[in-house]
């Protein structure tokens, strides 16, 4: 069957109306970012990031500990629409599309490498895994070497990113993640 340009540009026009139509109407996107470690102003300018400018729908897992602190508790109620205990995310079926660490402890980041699933965050990745959410870290979240560091040492972390890398985790550049 033969096209006029005619028939080919009202067609081309309608799926551009349906498009819109479809992506007016959609849903937030939804993220859950994890808080770990201390960077606290790294947690908060994500966080602010995913509310202003990419406007999504953002859900913080957070311990009760960490919560007591005042500096958190500000950033997570100024910036989060939920907010929820490890306890509670890991026992339903995750509901995000991306999980995000701001902030990538070493002791977190050696034991996700190896399957060690002592901690909620490492957990939280495996279930992620197991239900094909999207894991992201933000590489300005990964600890720096201080240059002491043993370089039997160093190779062995950058050996741990390199397996995350493997399993799918994304490690997104600061203006990236600053952008999303």
């Amino acid at each position: 069957m033969e096209l006029t340009e005619i028939q080919l540009r009202k067609l081309v026009e309608r799926v551009m109306e349906l498009t819109i139509e479809m992506t007016a109407g959609s849903p937030k996107q939804k993220a859950l970012v994890v808080l770990a470690g201390s960077d606290t102003e790294r947690f908060s300018k994500v966080l602010q990031t995913l509310k202003v400018n990419e406007k999504k729908d953002v859900t913080v897992v957070t311990s009760k500990e960490q919560m007591e602190l005042e500096e958190v508790g500000r950033l997570v109620c100024q910036w989060a629409d939920r907010i929820v205990i490890p306890e509670e995310v890991l026992s339903t079926r995750l509901e995000y599309e991306e999980i995000i660490f701001p902030v990538m402890p070493r002791d977190v980041l050696a034991k996700c490498a190896l399957c060690i699933p002592d901690t909620y965050e490492v957990m939280l990745i495996q279930k992620a895994f197991e239900e094909g959410v999207k894991v992201k870290i933000a590489k300005g979240g990964l600890s720096k070497f201080t240059g002491n560091e043993p370089l039997a040492y160093q190779e062995t972390i950058l050996n741990y990113i390199r397996t995350l890398l493997g399993f799918g985790i994304e490690i997104e550049l600061d203006s990236d993640t600053e952008k999303r």
